[in-house]
């Protein structure tokens, strides 16, 4: 299908000093199965989707970043999972530095 990496991890600016810039765990939006969210360690709370340009076939599917959070001291998101409350996806993530955050996607 595709592959995704954060723009940071691509970024020599970024290659010392920064933290890990790789995945640790994926949630898959209860609501929308094309629809997950990724802990990213350093690089935060991600939300990508697969978006293909037929319905009917995987060719052309492409993983887009259609939100995210870090921040502005950081993060250390380590897990991620979701659940539905009154019709709407909730977004539980850890971050080893500063505890539990609680999303709603919009």
């Amino acid at each position: 299908l595709d592959q995704y990496a954060v723009p940071e991890s691509l970024s020599e600016a970024y290659a010392s000093g920064y933290g890990d810039l790789s995945v640790h765990e994926v949630a898959v939006d209860p609501l929308r199965d094309d629809t997950a969210y990724l802990a990213y360690y350093s690089a935060g709370l991600r939300a990508v989707q697969i978006q293909c340009p037929s319905p009917d076939s995987t060719a052309g599917c492409q993983l887009v970043e259609v939100g995210g959070y870090i921040g502005p001291e950081g993060n250390d998101f380590w897990g991620v999972e979701t659940f539905v409350r009154d019709g709407e996806t909730i977004i539980l993530a850890s971050d080893r530095d500063y505890g539990l955050f609680i999303f709603q996607d919009p």
